[in-house]
Protein backbone atom coordinates (compact mmCIF):
# COMPACT_ATOMS: atom_id res chain seq x y z
CA UNK A 1 0.00 0.00 0.00
CA UNK A 2 1.53 3.51 -0.99
CA UNK A 3 2.97 5.31 2.17
CA UNK A 4 0.79 8.33 3.79
CA UNK A 5 1.53 11.88 2.52
CA UNK A 6 1.88 15.14 5.00
CA UNK A 7 -1.90 15.35 5.73
CA UNK A 8 -1.74 19.33 5.40
CA UNK A 9 -1.49 18.57 1.60
CA UNK A 10 -4.40 16.46 1.30
CA UNK A 11 -8.06 17.26 1.21
CA UNK A 12 -9.27 13.72 1.86
CA UNK A 13 -8.38 10.17 0.69
CA UNK A 14 -10.68 7.63 -1.87
CA UNK A 15 -10.56 3.86 -0.88
CA UNK A 16 -11.48 1.57 -3.77
CA UNK A 17 -12.10 -2.16 -2.83
CA UNK A 18 -12.50 -4.93 -5.26
CA UNK A 19 -13.64 -8.70 -4.14
CA UNK A 20 -10.87 -11.21 -6.13
CA UNK A 21 -11.90 -13.56 -8.61
CA UNK A 22 -15.71 -12.94 -7.87
CA UNK A 23 -17.17 -15.21 -10.54
CA UNK A 24 -14.49 -18.22 -8.60
CA UNK A 25 -16.31 -17.88 -5.44
CA UNK A 26 -19.60 -18.13 -6.82
CA UNK A 27 -19.32 -20.68 -9.56
CA UNK A 28 -16.46 -22.64 -6.98
CA UNK A 29 -19.38 -25.57 -6.29
CA UNK A 30 -21.80 -26.51 -9.50
CA UNK A 31 -25.13 -26.56 -7.82
CA UNK A 32 -27.66 -24.07 -8.33
CA UNK A 33 -27.99 -24.00 -4.60
CA UNK A 34 -24.51 -22.96 -3.71
CA UNK A 35 -24.42 -20.47 -6.67
CA UNK A 36 -27.61 -18.75 -5.10
CA UNK A 37 -25.63 -18.96 -1.85
CA UNK A 38 -22.34 -17.17 -3.23
CA UNK A 39 -24.24 -14.63 -5.10
CA UNK A 40 -26.14 -13.42 -2.37
CA UNK A 41 -23.86 -13.10 0.24
CA UNK A 42 -21.80 -10.63 -2.45
CA UNK A 43 -24.77 -9.21 -3.14
CA UNK A 44 -25.82 -8.07 0.33
CA UNK A 45 -22.19 -7.18 0.86
CA UNK A 46 -21.93 -3.90 -1.15
CA UNK A 47 -25.09 -3.22 -1.86
CA UNK A 48 -25.85 0.57 -1.61
CA UNK A 49 -29.81 -0.05 -0.80
CA UNK A 50 -29.21 -3.06 1.58
CA UNK A 51 -29.95 -1.32 5.04
CA UNK A 52 -26.98 -1.80 7.49
CA UNK A 53 -24.44 -2.54 4.91
CA UNK A 54 -21.51 -0.96 3.04
CA UNK A 55 -23.64 2.94 3.08
CA UNK A 56 -23.82 2.43 6.52
CA UNK A 57 -20.44 1.15 7.09
CA UNK A 58 -18.85 4.12 5.26
CA UNK A 59 -20.26 6.64 6.82
CA UNK A 60 -19.86 5.50 10.36
CA UNK A 61 -16.43 6.14 9.46
CA UNK A 62 -17.11 9.45 8.42
CA UNK A 63 -17.03 8.47 4.78
CA UNK A 64 -19.15 9.35 1.74
CA UNK A 65 -19.98 6.26 -0.35
CA UNK A 66 -18.99 7.25 -4.42
CA UNK A 67 -20.01 3.89 -6.07
CA UNK A 68 -20.95 0.33 -4.78
CA UNK A 69 -21.95 -3.00 -7.15
CA UNK A 70 -20.57 -5.56 -9.00
CA UNK A 71 -17.68 -6.81 -6.22
CA UNK A 72 -16.25 -3.01 -6.12
CA UNK A 73 -16.70 -0.29 -3.67
CA UNK A 74 -15.15 3.46 -4.31
CA UNK A 75 -15.18 5.72 -1.29
CA UNK A 76 -14.02 8.94 0.02
CA UNK A 77 -12.89 9.86 3.83
CA UNK A 78 -11.35 12.84 5.68
CA UNK A 79 -8.31 11.20 6.45
CA UNK A 80 -5.89 8.12 5.06
CA UNK A 81 -6.51 6.70 9.13
CA UNK A 82 -10.25 6.54 8.10
CA UNK A 83 -9.68 4.71 4.86
CA UNK A 84 -7.28 2.44 6.21
CA UNK A 85 -9.58 1.52 8.52
CA UNK A 86 -12.00 0.67 6.00
CA UNK A 87 -10.64 -1.40 4.21
CA UNK A 88 -9.56 -3.71 6.87
CA UNK A 89 -12.72 -3.50 8.19
CA UNK A 90 -14.14 -4.41 4.68
CA UNK A 91 -11.37 -7.08 4.53
CA UNK A 92 -12.55 -8.69 7.76
CA UNK A 93 -15.86 -8.63 6.76
CA UNK A 94 -15.89 -10.65 3.46
CA UNK A 95 -13.65 -13.14 5.20
CA UNK A 96 -16.19 -13.69 7.68
CA UNK A 97 -19.36 -13.48 5.66
CA UNK A 98 -17.73 -16.01 3.18
CA UNK A 99 -15.91 -18.44 5.38
CA UNK A 100 -12.62 -17.48 4.12
CA UNK A 101 -13.66 -18.53 0.72
CA UNK A 102 -13.46 -14.86 -0.92
CA UNK A 103 -10.94 -12.53 -0.37
CA UNK A 104 -10.48 -8.38 -1.65
CA UNK A 105 -7.80 -5.94 -2.73
CA UNK A 106 -7.73 -2.55 -1.76
CA UNK A 107 -5.78 0.82 -2.45
CA UNK A 108 -5.93 4.06 -1.30
CA UNK A 109 -5.25 7.25 -3.36
CA UNK A 110 -5.04 10.96 -1.65
CA UNK A 111 -6.87 14.02 -3.05
CA UNK A 112 -4.53 16.43 -3.01
CA UNK A 113 -4.04 19.64 -4.87
CA UNK A 114 -5.09 18.12 -8.40
CA UNK A 115 -8.51 16.86 -7.40
CA UNK A 116 -11.06 14.37 -7.62
CA UNK A 117 -9.93 13.70 -11.08
CA UNK A 118 -5.99 12.40 -10.39
CA UNK A 119 -7.01 10.54 -7.39
CA UNK A 120 -9.33 8.08 -9.27
CA UNK A 121 -7.21 7.46 -12.22
CA UNK A 122 -4.62 6.66 -9.36
CA UNK A 123 -6.55 4.76 -7.15
CA UNK A 124 -7.80 2.48 -10.27
CA UNK A 125 -3.98 2.34 -11.78
CA UNK A 126 -2.86 1.19 -8.04
CA UNK A 127 -5.78 -1.47 -7.62
CA UNK A 128 -4.73 -2.86 -11.04
CA UNK A 129 -0.88 -3.37 -9.64
CA UNK A 130 -2.07 -4.77 -6.74
CA UNK A 131 -3.90 -7.14 -8.44
CA UNK A 132 -1.76 -8.42 -11.01
CA UNK A 133 0.58 -9.03 -7.74
CA UNK A 134 -2.10 -10.58 -5.48
CA UNK A 135 -3.00 -12.99 -8.94
CA UNK A 136 1.27 -13.68 -8.81
CA UNK A 137 1.32 -15.38 -5.33
CA UNK A 138 2.15 -19.05 -5.39
CA UNK A 139 -1.28 -20.45 -3.57
CA UNK A 140 -0.24 -23.11 -1.20
CA UNK A 141 -1.81 -26.38 -2.50
CA UNK A 142 -3.84 -28.75 0.12
CA UNK A 143 -2.48 -31.70 1.58
CA UNK A 144 -3.07 -35.02 -0.26
CA UNK A 145 -4.08 -36.73 2.78
CA UNK A 146 -6.87 -34.10 3.24
CA UNK A 147 -10.37 -35.34 1.75
CA UNK A 148 -11.01 -32.65 -0.97
CA UNK A 149 -14.31 -31.07 -0.70
CA UNK A 150 -17.48 -32.62 -2.27
CA UNK A 151 -19.11 -29.82 -3.33
CA UNK A 152 -16.56 -27.74 -4.91
CA UNK A 153 -13.46 -30.33 -5.08
CA UNK A 154 -11.20 -27.35 -4.55
CA UNK A 155 -10.47 -26.80 -0.43
CA UNK A 156 -10.16 -29.75 1.83
CA UNK A 157 -13.17 -30.96 3.83
CA UNK A 158 -13.96 -29.78 7.02
CA UNK A 159 -17.22 -30.17 8.33
CA UNK A 160 -20.36 -32.50 7.38
CA UNK A 161 -22.61 -30.71 5.40
CA UNK A 162 -26.15 -29.57 6.72
CA UNK A 163 -28.12 -30.53 3.48
CA UNK A 164 -26.44 -33.31 1.40
CA UNK A 165 -24.60 -36.47 3.56
CA UNK A 166 -21.12 -34.49 2.18
CA UNK A 167 -18.55 -33.86 3.32
CA UNK A 168 -17.76 -29.80 2.91
CA UNK A 169 -15.28 -26.64 3.08
CA UNK A 170 -16.59 -23.99 5.35
CA UNK A 171 -16.97 -21.48 1.98
CA UNK A 172 -19.32 -24.45 0.63
CA UNK A 173 -21.06 -24.67 3.76
CA UNK A 174 -21.71 -21.17 4.06
CA UNK A 175 -23.07 -20.86 0.57
CA UNK A 176 -25.39 -23.98 0.63
CA UNK A 177 -26.95 -22.57 4.14
CA UNK A 178 -27.24 -19.10 2.62
CA UNK A 179 -28.91 -20.65 -0.82
CA UNK A 180 -31.38 -21.77 0.89
CA UNK A 181 -32.84 -18.93 1.71
CA UNK A 182 -36.52 -18.02 0.07
CA UNK A 183 -35.85 -16.34 -3.04
CA UNK A 184 -37.92 -13.26 -1.99
CA UNK A 185 -36.24 -12.46 1.05
CA UNK A 186 -33.87 -10.94 -1.14
CA UNK A 187 -34.27 -7.56 -2.51
CA UNK A 188 -33.73 -8.25 -6.19
CA UNK A 189 -36.38 -10.77 -6.16
CA UNK A 190 -39.05 -8.23 -4.01
CA UNK A 191 -38.47 -5.46 -6.28
CA UNK A 192 -39.44 -7.52 -9.52
CA UNK A 193 -42.67 -8.40 -7.80
CA UNK A 194 -43.18 -5.21 -6.87
CA UNK A 195 -42.92 -4.29 -10.39
CA UNK A 196 -46.05 -5.65 -11.50
CA UNK A 197 -50.16 -4.46 -11.35
CA UNK A 198 -51.92 -5.98 -8.02
CA UNK A 199 -53.36 -9.19 -10.65
CA UNK A 200 -49.90 -10.06 -12.07
CA UNK A 201 -48.30 -9.68 -8.28
CA UNK A 202 -50.73 -12.83 -6.84
CA UNK A 203 -49.48 -14.98 -9.30
CA UNK A 204 -46.30 -14.85 -7.63
CA UNK A 205 -47.35 -15.24 -3.81
CA UNK A 206 -45.91 -18.34 -3.23
CA UNK A 207 -43.24 -19.03 -5.43
CA UNK A 208 -39.99 -20.92 -4.72
CA UNK A 209 -36.61 -20.76 -5.97
CA UNK A 210 -35.91 -23.71 -8.13
CA UNK A 211 -33.70 -26.48 -6.43
CA UNK A 212 -31.56 -26.73 -9.10
CA UNK A 213 -30.72 -26.30 -12.83
CA UNK A 214 -33.03 -28.87 -14.08
CA UNK A 215 -35.93 -27.52 -12.36
CA UNK A 216 -35.13 -24.40 -14.22
CA UNK A 217 -34.86 -25.89 -17.75
CA UNK A 218 -38.27 -28.11 -17.41
CA UNK A 219 -40.18 -25.08 -18.74
CA UNK A 220 -37.59 -25.06 -21.94
CA UNK A 221 -36.91 -28.42 -23.35
CA UNK A 222 -34.22 -28.91 -20.95
CA UNK A 223 -32.49 -26.06 -21.78
CA UNK A 224 -31.30 -23.09 -20.34
CA UNK A 225 -29.83 -19.17 -20.92
CA UNK A 226 -26.44 -17.88 -19.35
CA UNK A 227 -26.85 -14.15 -20.22
CA UNK A 228 -23.56 -12.22 -19.40
CA UNK A 229 -23.74 -7.92 -20.29
CA UNK A 230 -21.62 -4.97 -19.31
CA UNK A 231 -21.78 -1.40 -20.26
CA UNK A 232 -19.57 -0.45 -23.38
CA UNK A 233 -16.11 1.23 -22.29
CA UNK A 234 -16.64 2.18 -18.76
CA UNK A 235 -12.87 2.82 -18.07
CA UNK A 236 -12.95 5.60 -20.83
CA UNK A 237 -16.14 6.93 -19.56
CA UNK A 238 -14.32 7.32 -15.81
CA UNK A 239 -11.19 8.57 -17.59
CA UNK A 240 -13.46 11.34 -19.17
CA UNK A 241 -15.57 11.95 -15.73
CA UNK A 242 -11.81 12.28 -14.14
CA UNK A 243 -10.96 14.57 -16.90
CA UNK A 244 -13.96 16.96 -15.72
CA UNK A 245 -13.03 16.43 -11.99
CA UNK A 246 -16.71 16.82 -10.92
CA UNK A 247 -17.07 14.40 -7.76
CA UNK A 248 -20.52 15.11 -7.58
CA UNK A 249 -20.87 13.76 -11.47
CA UNK A 250 -19.06 11.15 -10.56
CA UNK A 251 -21.44 9.59 -7.91
CA UNK A 252 -24.40 10.55 -10.00
CA UNK A 253 -23.08 8.54 -12.99
CA UNK A 254 -22.49 5.59 -10.84
CA UNK A 255 -25.62 5.65 -9.24
CA UNK A 256 -27.62 6.15 -12.26
CA UNK A 257 -25.34 3.04 -13.79
CA UNK A 258 -26.93 1.04 -11.17
CA UNK A 259 -30.03 1.95 -11.49
CA UNK A 260 -30.64 1.85 -15.30
CA UNK A 261 -29.31 -1.66 -15.16
CA UNK A 262 -31.30 -2.83 -12.25
CA UNK A 263 -34.29 -1.26 -13.67
CA UNK A 264 -33.88 -2.26 -17.37
CA UNK A 265 -32.94 -6.41 -16.25
CA UNK A 266 -35.75 -6.43 -14.00
CA UNK A 267 -38.32 -5.16 -16.26
CA UNK A 268 -37.15 -7.57 -18.98
CA UNK A 269 -37.70 -10.27 -16.71
CA UNK A 270 -41.34 -9.27 -16.35
CA UNK A 271 -42.17 -9.04 -19.89
CA UNK A 272 -40.36 -12.27 -20.26
CA UNK A 273 -42.51 -13.92 -17.57
CA UNK A 274 -45.89 -12.15 -16.61
CA UNK A 275 -46.49 -15.27 -14.57
CA UNK A 276 -44.24 -18.11 -12.39
CA UNK A 277 -43.66 -21.72 -14.27
CA UNK A 278 -44.50 -24.85 -13.10
CA UNK A 279 -42.19 -27.47 -11.27
CA UNK A 280 -43.45 -31.03 -9.41
CA UNK A 281 -46.58 -28.77 -8.82
CA UNK A 282 -44.42 -25.95 -7.52
CA UNK A 283 -44.36 -22.61 -8.65
CA UNK A 284 -40.95 -21.66 -9.53
CA UNK A 285 -39.09 -17.95 -10.41
CA UNK A 286 -37.87 -19.45 -14.06
CA UNK A 287 -34.67 -17.04 -13.87
CA UNK A 288 -31.57 -16.70 -10.94
CA UNK A 289 -29.62 -14.10 -10.47
CA UNK A 290 -25.89 -14.68 -10.75
CA UNK A 291 -24.72 -10.86 -10.95
CA UNK A 292 -26.28 -7.88 -11.31
CA UNK A 293 -23.86 -4.50 -10.19
CA UNK A 294 -22.97 -1.62 -11.16
CA UNK A 295 -23.28 -2.29 -14.87
CA UNK A 296 -22.29 -5.81 -14.63
CA UNK A 297 -24.82 -8.47 -15.02
CA UNK A 298 -24.87 -12.40 -15.04
CA UNK A 299 -28.00 -14.08 -15.05
CA UNK A 300 -29.57 -17.59 -15.67
CA UNK A 301 -32.47 -17.70 -17.76
CA UNK A 302 -35.11 -20.54 -19.35
CA UNK A 303 -33.01 -20.76 -22.91
CA UNK A 304 -36.81 -19.69 -24.67
CA UNK A 305 -36.05 -16.35 -23.28
CA UNK A 306 -32.61 -15.60 -22.68
CA UNK A 307 -31.82 -13.52 -26.23
CA UNK A 308 -34.99 -11.66 -25.67
CA UNK A 309 -34.18 -10.59 -22.33
CA UNK A 310 -30.71 -9.73 -22.97
CA UNK A 311 -31.95 -7.50 -26.01
CA UNK A 312 -34.43 -5.53 -23.81
CA UNK A 313 -32.44 -4.44 -21.22
CA UNK A 314 -29.48 -3.82 -23.39
CA UNK A 315 -31.82 -1.55 -25.15
CA UNK A 316 -32.94 0.13 -22.03
CA UNK A 317 -29.96 1.06 -20.23
CA UNK A 318 -28.26 1.85 -23.15
CA UNK A 319 -31.39 4.38 -23.81
CA UNK A 320 -31.58 5.87 -20.01
CA UNK A 321 -27.66 6.18 -20.34
CA UNK A 322 -28.21 8.47 -23.02
CA UNK A 323 -30.87 10.64 -21.60
CA UNK A 324 -28.28 10.82 -18.28
CA UNK A 325 -25.46 11.96 -20.94
CA UNK A 326 -27.73 14.56 -22.62
CA UNK A 327 -29.48 15.98 -19.20
CA UNK A 328 -26.15 16.10 -17.23
CA UNK A 329 -24.63 18.92 -20.18
CA UNK A 330 -21.93 15.93 -20.98
CA UNK A 331 -23.19 14.18 -23.80
CA UNK A 332 -20.08 12.12 -24.67
CA UNK A 333 -20.68 9.84 -21.16
CA UNK A 334 -23.57 8.15 -23.19
CA UNK A 335 -23.08 4.83 -22.53
CA UNK A 336 -24.89 1.38 -24.20
CA UNK A 337 -24.47 -2.25 -23.28
CA UNK A 338 -23.33 -5.26 -24.69
CA UNK A 339 -24.66 -9.02 -24.12
CA UNK A 340 -23.16 -12.54 -24.34
CA UNK A 341 -25.50 -15.24 -24.48
CA UNK A 342 -25.17 -19.36 -24.32
CA UNK A 343 -27.71 -21.49 -24.65
CA UNK A 344 -27.04 -24.70 -23.52
CA UNK A 345 -28.21 -28.20 -21.60
CA UNK A 346 -29.39 -28.18 -17.51
CA UNK A 347 -26.59 -30.98 -17.54
CA UNK A 348 -23.74 -28.77 -19.30
CA UNK A 349 -21.19 -28.13 -16.41
CA UNK A 350 -22.37 -23.80 -15.34
CA UNK A 351 -18.70 -22.82 -15.05
CA UNK A 352 -18.19 -23.76 -18.88
CA UNK A 353 -21.38 -22.00 -19.67
CA UNK A 354 -20.05 -18.79 -17.98
CA UNK A 355 -16.62 -19.35 -19.29
CA UNK A 356 -18.10 -18.75 -23.44
CA UNK A 357 -20.77 -16.49 -22.14
CA UNK A 358 -17.75 -14.27 -21.25
CA UNK A 359 -16.27 -15.14 -24.57
CA UNK A 360 -19.80 -13.95 -26.40
CA UNK A 361 -19.92 -10.79 -24.15
CA UNK A 362 -15.99 -10.15 -25.71
CA UNK A 363 -17.01 -10.37 -29.07
CA UNK A 364 -19.75 -8.72 -28.72
CA UNK A 365 -17.86 -5.37 -26.89
CA UNK A 366 -15.86 -5.94 -29.53
CA UNK A 367 -18.26 -5.72 -32.42
CA UNK A 368 -19.70 -2.53 -30.69
CA UNK A 369 -16.27 -1.27 -31.01
CA UNK A 370 -16.11 -1.36 -34.62
CA UNK A 371 -19.37 0.09 -35.41
CA UNK A 372 -19.01 2.91 -32.96
CA UNK A 373 -15.53 4.49 -31.95
CA UNK A 374 -17.56 5.12 -28.77
CA UNK A 375 -19.16 1.92 -28.20
CA UNK A 376 -22.00 3.42 -28.31
CA UNK A 377 -24.33 0.33 -30.15
CA UNK A 378 -25.79 -2.04 -28.14
CA UNK A 379 -24.84 -5.28 -29.52
CA UNK A 380 -25.41 -9.04 -28.73
CA UNK A 381 -23.30 -12.25 -29.36
CA UNK A 382 -25.15 -16.00 -29.36
CA UNK A 383 -24.04 -19.38 -28.71
CA UNK A 384 -26.15 -22.66 -28.81
CA UNK A 385 -23.81 -25.43 -27.44
CA UNK A 386 -23.76 -29.05 -27.94
CA UNK A 387 -21.76 -31.99 -26.85
CA UNK A 388 -19.81 -31.90 -30.27
CA UNK A 389 -18.81 -27.64 -29.57
CA UNK A 390 -15.42 -27.61 -28.54
CA UNK A 391 -12.51 -25.50 -28.18
CA UNK A 392 -12.81 -21.12 -28.20
CA UNK A 393 -15.84 -19.27 -29.39
CA UNK A 394 -13.73 -17.96 -31.46
CA UNK A 395 -12.22 -20.81 -32.60
CA UNK A 396 -15.25 -22.72 -33.35
CA UNK A 397 -16.25 -20.19 -35.88
CA UNK A 398 -13.02 -19.48 -37.49
CA UNK A 399 -13.30 -23.84 -38.16
CA UNK A 400 -16.90 -24.38 -38.75
CA UNK A 401 -18.68 -21.25 -39.46
CA UNK A 402 -15.85 -19.91 -42.14
CA UNK A 403 -15.12 -20.94 -45.28
CA UNK A 404 -12.16 -18.05 -47.14
CA UNK A 405 -14.12 -14.84 -47.54
CA UNK A 406 -17.71 -16.75 -46.56
CA UNK A 407 -18.80 -16.53 -42.91
CA UNK A 408 -21.78 -18.77 -42.07
CA UNK A 409 -23.22 -16.65 -39.48
CA UNK A 410 -23.87 -12.80 -38.89
CA UNK A 411 -23.10 -13.09 -35.15
CA UNK A 412 -22.46 -10.86 -33.28
CA UNK A 413 -25.52 -8.59 -34.19
CA UNK A 414 -26.80 -5.29 -32.88
CA UNK A 415 -30.10 -5.42 -31.08
CA UNK A 416 -32.04 -3.73 -33.51
CA UNK A 417 -30.46 -6.38 -36.12
CA UNK A 418 -31.23 -9.35 -33.59
CA UNK A 419 -34.91 -8.05 -32.95
CA UNK A 420 -35.82 -7.92 -36.77
CA UNK A 421 -34.52 -11.39 -37.16
CA UNK A 422 -36.65 -12.52 -34.02
CA UNK A 423 -39.67 -11.25 -36.02
CA UNK A 424 -38.77 -12.43 -38.89
CA UNK A 425 -38.84 -16.11 -37.63
CA UNK A 426 -41.70 -15.10 -35.05
CA UNK A 427 -43.83 -14.66 -38.74
CA UNK A 428 -41.99 -18.19 -39.99
CA UNK A 429 -43.27 -20.11 -36.65
CA UNK A 430 -46.44 -18.57 -35.84
CA UNK A 431 -47.86 -17.10 -38.98
CA UNK A 432 -51.05 -15.24 -39.05
CA UNK A 433 -54.19 -17.34 -39.10
CA UNK A 434 -54.73 -18.36 -42.32
CA UNK A 435 -50.97 -19.17 -43.47
CA UNK A 436 -49.15 -22.18 -41.77
CA UNK A 437 -45.98 -22.22 -40.09
CA UNK A 438 -42.38 -22.76 -42.28
CA UNK A 439 -42.33 -26.25 -43.05
CA UNK A 440 -39.35 -27.70 -40.47
CA UNK A 441 -37.59 -29.85 -43.20
CA UNK A 442 -37.11 -27.15 -45.20
CA UNK A 443 -35.08 -25.59 -42.36
CA UNK A 444 -32.80 -28.57 -41.79
CA UNK A 445 -32.31 -28.35 -45.73
CA UNK A 446 -31.22 -24.86 -44.67
CA UNK A 447 -28.83 -25.97 -42.61
CA UNK A 448 -27.52 -28.87 -44.13
CA UNK A 449 -26.09 -26.31 -47.21
CA UNK A 450 -23.81 -25.36 -44.98
CA UNK A 451 -23.05 -28.53 -42.98
CA UNK A 452 -21.11 -29.83 -44.72
CA UNK A 453 -20.44 -27.11 -47.04
CA UNK A 454 -20.12 -28.26 -50.73
CA UNK A 455 -19.00 -24.73 -51.99
CA UNK A 456 -20.74 -21.41 -52.55
CA UNK A 457 -22.09 -22.33 -56.69
CA UNK A 458 -23.92 -25.49 -54.66
CA UNK A 459 -25.07 -23.98 -51.75
CA UNK A 460 -26.46 -21.25 -53.98
CA UNK A 461 -28.02 -23.63 -56.64
CA UNK A 462 -29.64 -25.91 -53.54
CA UNK A 463 -31.09 -22.65 -51.97
CA UNK A 464 -33.08 -21.66 -55.65
CA UNK A 465 -34.19 -25.70 -55.62
CA UNK A 466 -35.49 -25.22 -52.18
CA UNK A 467 -36.95 -22.09 -52.75
CA UNK A 468 -38.76 -22.83 -56.34
CA UNK A 469 -40.28 -26.08 -53.81
CA UNK A 470 -41.52 -23.67 -51.23
CA UNK A 471 -45.46 -22.52 -51.16
CA UNK A 472 -46.23 -19.37 -52.93
CA UNK A 473 -49.70 -19.32 -51.76
CA UNK A 474 -51.49 -18.32 -48.49
CA UNK A 475 -52.22 -14.74 -46.96
CA UNK A 476 -48.08 -15.47 -45.82
CA UNK A 477 -46.61 -18.12 -48.18
CA UNK A 478 -43.77 -19.76 -47.18
CA UNK A 479 -41.76 -18.39 -49.89
CA UNK A 480 -42.45 -15.01 -49.09
CA UNK A 481 -41.55 -15.77 -45.17
CA UNK A 482 -38.00 -16.19 -46.41
CA UNK A 483 -37.86 -13.64 -48.51
CA UNK A 484 -38.47 -11.81 -45.98
CA UNK A 485 -36.34 -13.19 -43.36
CA UNK A 486 -33.26 -12.73 -45.64
CA UNK A 487 -34.33 -8.90 -46.70
CA UNK A 488 -34.67 -8.24 -42.95
CA UNK A 489 -30.66 -9.72 -42.57
CA UNK A 490 -29.34 -7.18 -45.38
CA UNK A 491 -29.58 -9.32 -48.37
CA UNK A 492 -29.82 -7.33 -51.83
CA UNK A 493 -31.94 -9.52 -53.55
CA UNK A 494 -33.56 -11.98 -51.62
CA UNK A 495 -35.23 -13.39 -54.55
CA UNK A 496 -32.52 -14.95 -55.12
CA UNK A 497 -29.76 -14.96 -53.09
CA UNK A 498 -28.78 -15.53 -48.84
CA UNK A 499 -25.49 -14.02 -49.06
CA UNK A 500 -24.73 -10.23 -46.97
CA UNK A 501 -22.26 -8.03 -49.08
CA UNK A 502 -20.19 -7.61 -45.96
CA UNK A 503 -19.51 -3.88 -46.76
CA UNK A 504 -19.81 -2.02 -50.10
CA UNK A 505 -17.50 -3.22 -52.47
CA UNK A 506 -16.43 -6.26 -50.19
CA UNK A 507 -15.27 -9.57 -51.32
CA UNK A 508 -16.54 -10.90 -48.29
CA UNK A 509 -20.39 -12.26 -47.05
CA UNK A 510 -22.20 -13.54 -44.75
CA UNK A 511 -25.91 -15.34 -44.16
CA UNK A 512 -28.45 -15.23 -41.38
CA UNK A 513 -29.77 -18.80 -42.17
CA UNK A 514 -27.46 -20.99 -39.79
CA UNK A 515 -28.08 -18.17 -36.93
CA UNK A 516 -31.96 -18.62 -37.60
CA UNK A 517 -32.30 -22.17 -37.39
CA UNK A 518 -30.01 -22.55 -34.40
CA UNK A 519 -31.94 -20.22 -32.31
CA UNK A 520 -35.69 -21.26 -34.14
CA UNK A 521 -36.50 -23.93 -31.17
CA UNK A 522 -36.21 -21.43 -28.98
CA UNK A 523 -38.45 -18.68 -29.97
CA UNK A 524 -40.91 -17.22 -27.03
CA UNK A 525 -43.95 -17.90 -27.83
CA UNK A 526 -44.99 -14.12 -27.60
CA UNK A 527 -42.93 -13.83 -30.99
CA UNK A 528 -45.73 -14.24 -33.72
CA UNK A 529 -49.32 -14.98 -34.05
CA UNK A 530 -50.64 -17.19 -31.83
CA UNK A 531 -51.08 -20.93 -32.98
CA UNK A 532 -52.81 -24.39 -32.10
CA UNK A 533 -49.67 -26.73 -30.52
CA UNK A 534 -50.92 -28.60 -33.61
CA UNK A 535 -49.92 -26.77 -36.41
CA UNK A 536 -46.79 -25.39 -34.83
CA UNK A 537 -45.55 -28.97 -34.54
Amino acid sequence: MTSQKDSQTISGCLALTDVDHIKSFIFAAPYLREIRGGSGILARLNDPTEPKEVSERVTSRGGELLYAGGGSVLARFPAWEEASAFLKAESLKLEEQTKGGARMTGVIAEVDAGGFGPAIIAAQSRLREAKARRAAEIQSTPCLLYKPCQACGARPAEQAGSRRDWLVCPPCEERSRQGGERAESRRLYAAFKAGFDDTSRDYWHAVVSPGDLNALASSSKGYIGVIQADGNAIGERVRLLAEIGDEKLFGRFSEECRQATEGAVLSALRAAYPEPRKYEGKDIYPFEFVLLGGDDVEIITTAEEAITIAVSFCEAFTERMSRFAENSGHPELAVAMSAGVVLAQSSYPITSLDNIAGQLLRAAKASSRRLSEQSLIPTIDFMVVTASSTGTVEAIRSKEYRQHSLRFTQRPYTTRELSGLINALGLMKRPPRGATPFPRNKLRSLYEMFFPFRGKEQAELEYLLLQKRLSDKGQVSHREMLRHLNQIAGVEHPDFSFWREVGEGSVEFDTCLVDAVEIYEFLPRRFGQEQDAAAED
